[in-house]
């Protein structure tokens, strides 16, 4: 079935009708019903009422021809007056959005014995131009004319061996047993829809009659009387298919109960999931996965105008060839024409077919590329966010933190080991101190002149902050980083030591630490005077990997070349 570029799949079904003993029902009658549904929009235009609905014809609403009923029909084994083929496809606006069409595509195949096997779908689309806010996808529904076949009492519906309704069943104790044999029918040819009730409340978490009516034309929906039900199911039904406690499941045709991996065939919800998700979000998914998705059994027959004139072609090529086994050598040579002719006409339909198919292909990898860039856009926002919200949580942890530390600071720290301890502690995420860095610290010279420790303070607390900026924030750093240090901070920085320093490796080895398993170099240091008790080195390493500063060693100078004489 060919559909304008950017059209929606909607709802689809597939089932048979068979004329009731007791209400003899014909080909006829089914049309007029189906012709009834559309009239009932229109109720002053007689020209529905015309014999070209049986027939084959068309017709248009002149004062909207958005309105719009096409009719063929295909004579296949069908008698006189009844053809074995006919669809039908009638389009018109949405009432809700106007720039929206819908179209339905019903499709009548004559199985014999007053049986006939009704194909229907549905889609819609924006019209061509259309530039706006894309409006909400509307919920998949079935057309009026499925309930009504449906709820009809001359017709009773089947997808194989099921018998379709418009009604939930109820499911009763005692009727396990029975389920199984359905769940397990390998005639089955539709979805069943169990749903199960609550142990503690004795309620469902689903409506019933509302998810029957959804799924009318696809799916047969049972739902529990009683919380007994599920001690019944458990002893019928193995583990991984059991549907209790408020579960809703869909069974899909063909159940093996002789293979447990079956099981994940066949979707359930669980009562969290339905709390957690809503019943209405579930509904949906079931709506939307059973009546646009489901695996639905074979046409056997026609289900569009397309598949109509399809079989059209196909009959004549049948008849022109049956035709030429008896025919004269004269009568051969024009059927012989005829059949090249027709075949032409095949051809060029196919041709043209293939053209719309490639076009609406191209549209669609248009389509494909434009979502992909949006699922990328999405994708890319999504995990910004959740980066964000991950950092804002981290900033806020150890804003409290630093809260819950300066509360309880009343007094400035009366050592360098005080001042590293809540240096560290507020800026936990930006500079730790390892253990040969404390122990450096509590025997530090500046331990011996109180008046110096918020000298020792300010330096322990710019790296903190401004070095820390300078070093993972490249862009801070206008120069070099030791220049921009000091214009901040007033201190000293250098990444390195002298010439015959570094060529000593025994000087070398002072300047090497392990933090979290691995050696680190801690060669850079801040200064901060030069003789003692007023003289402070912080020797550290940066990491970038985790953006941090780790020092390993904070007191007075480490020996060098040059004061290994003093």
């Amino acid at each position: 079935m060919l559909v304008p570029a950017g059209a929606h799949y909607h709802f689809g079904c597939l089932f048979d009708l068979k004329a009731e003993k007791h209400a003899p029902t014909d080909w006829a009658d089914l049309l007029k019903q189906i012709r009834a549904w559309i009239s009932r929009k229109y109720p002053d235009n007689q020209a529905l009422g015309g014999r070209w609905f049986f027939t084959g014809g068309e017709w248009r609403l002149l004062v909207t021809p958005r309105v719009w009923v096409k009719t063929e029909v295909a004579q296949g084994a069908g008698v006189e007056g009844v053809p074995q083929y006919w669809a039908l496809r009638y389009e018109h606006p949405c009432d809700d959005v106007a720039s929206r069409q819908w179209r339905t595509d019903i499709g009548v195949t004559a199985l014999g014995s007053a049986r006939y096997r009704v194909s229907l779908t549905t889609t819609h689309w924006l019209l061509p131009g259309y530039i706006g806010q894309e409006p909400e996808a509307p919920q998949p529904t079935a057309p009026g004319i499925v309930p009504a076949l449906l709820g009809s009492p001359r017709w009773s519906a089947w997808a194989g061996s099921e018998r379709l309704g418009t009604e939930p069943e109820p499911l009763n104790v005692g009727d396990g047993e029975k389920l199984r044999s359905r769940l397990e029918d390998s005639r089955r040819q539709c979805v069943l829809v169990v749903i199960a009730r609550e142990r503690d409340s004795d309620l469902l978490k689903i409506n019933p009659t509302r998810l029957a009516r959804l799924l009318a034309g696809n799916a047969c929906v049972l739902a529990a009387t009683s919380t007994g039900v599920d001690r019944e199911l458990e002893y019928v039904l193995p583990r991984p298919f059991r549907c209790s406690n408020g579960m809703v499941r869909v069974f899909q045709p063909g159940v093996r109960f002789d293979r447990e991996a079956d099981a994940r065939r066949h979707r359930f919800f669980r009562r969290e999931e339905l709390d957690s998700l809503t019943p209405d979000a579930v509904e949906g998914m079931i709506v939307r996965g059973v009546a646009r998705r489901s695996r639905v059994w074979r046409v056997d027959g026609v289900g569009s105008i397309e598949d109509t004139l399809t079989k059209q072609r196909e009959l004549r090529l049948q008849e022109l060839r049956r035709s030429a086994s008896d025919a004269s050598l004269e009568e051969r040579v024009k059927l012989q024409d005829d059949l090249i002719e027709a075949v032409d006409e095949e051809n060029r339909t196919l041709s043209g077919q293939v053209a719309a198919l490639k076009k609406e292909l191209e549209e669609a990898l248009a389509d494909r590329s434009e979502l992909e860039n949006s699922i990328s856009t999405l994708e890319y926002e999504r995990d910004y966010h959740r980066r964000s919200a991950v950092e804002a949580e981290q900033r806020a942890r150890q804003l409290s933190d630093q809260r819950e530390i300066l509360s309880h600071l009343r007094e400035m720290p009366e050592s360098l080991s005080d001042v590293i301890e809540v240096v560290g502690r507020i800026w936990s995420d930006r500079i730790v101190f390892t253990e040969r860095a404390k122990a450096s610290a509590q025997k530090a010279s500046i331990n011996k002149a109180r008046s110096e420790l918020p000298q020792a303070w300010k330096c322990i607390w710019a790296m903190a902050t401004e070095l820390h900026e300078l070093l993972f924030q490249p862009d801070s750093a206008k120069g070099n980083i030791p220049q921009e240090f000091r214009v901040r901070t007033g201190f000293e920085l250098t990444f390195t030591e002298g010439k015959q320093t570094k060529q000593d490796k025994k000087f070398m080895r002072l300047r090497r630490d392990v933090f979290r398993g691995r050696e680190i170099d801690i060669t850079a240091h801040v200064k901060y005077g030069n003789t003692d008790p007023r003289c402070l080195r912080v020797h550290f390493c940066a990491l970038h990997s985790e953006r941090i500063i780790v020092v390993g060693h904070c007191g007075d100078h480490l020996d060098t070349y040059g004061t290994q004489w003093l």
